[in-house]
């Protein structure tokens, strides 16, 4: 029951409305779920495109790894091969033991370059790994929910539909009420006169 205005004149909603309220409320959560599958959809294309992003740094630096992997193992042949003659060149070359330790420590710094350099990019990669695992969850969570939201939306689309059958069912039954109340009417005044 509804009261209106100052002479608290008693309203009563008609069936009618009740349903055209429930029709409006679920045009609404359908235009609802409409935007918030939109905006899904927009939320999984950037995970794409960072996905896709993802992969080229990824590739390059497998490429830039690989680089250095032959570099180094082509720096770790040379020593193998030449090994005798890198140690009696080190001896012979060097002028005193000072010489001699010099050239010692500047080997010993150019593998542990080298060994951090190769450390130093497998790192990187990965990392970058990680990120794309992180970022293939995400994309797979968010595809999850749209999933979700797909089926609420079917839902709510269904049940608006229900509701506006239902509601075109009620009109067409008060027109025909309608119909047969002013067919009575006219009726009765004809027996009233």
């Amino acid at each position: 029951m509804l009261v209106i205005g100052l002479n608290a004149t008693v309203v009563t909603a008609s069936p009618l409305d009740s349903i055209r309220l429930e029709v409006n409320q679920l045009r609404a959560d359908v235009a609802k779920s409409e935007g918030e599958l939109a905006n899904l959809d927009r939320g999984i294309e950037s995970t794409t495109k960072e996905i896709i992003q993802l992969y080229q740094q990824i590739e390059d630096n497998e490429r830039i790894l690989d680089a250095q992997q032959q570099t180094l193992n082509s720096r770790i042949q040379d020593v193998y091969k030449n090994y005798d003659y890198l140690i009696l060149s080190i001896f012979l070359d060097a002028r005193d033991f000072s010489d001699l330790w010099k050239r010692f420590s500047f080997l010993a710094r150019v593998n542990k370059a080298d060994n951090d350099l190769l450390a130093a990019s497998r790192f990187r990669t990965e990392k970058v790994k990680e990120l794309k695992v992180e970022l293939a969850e995400k994309k797979r969570s968010q595809l999850e929910l749209k999933r979700r939201k797909q089926e609420e939306y079917a839902a709510i689309q269904q049940a608006y539909e229900f509701k506006q059958v239902e509601l075109e069912k009620r009109l067409t039954e008060m027109r025909d009420w309608q119909a047969r109340m002013a067919s009575m009417k006219g009726r009765s005044t004809r027996f009233d006169e």
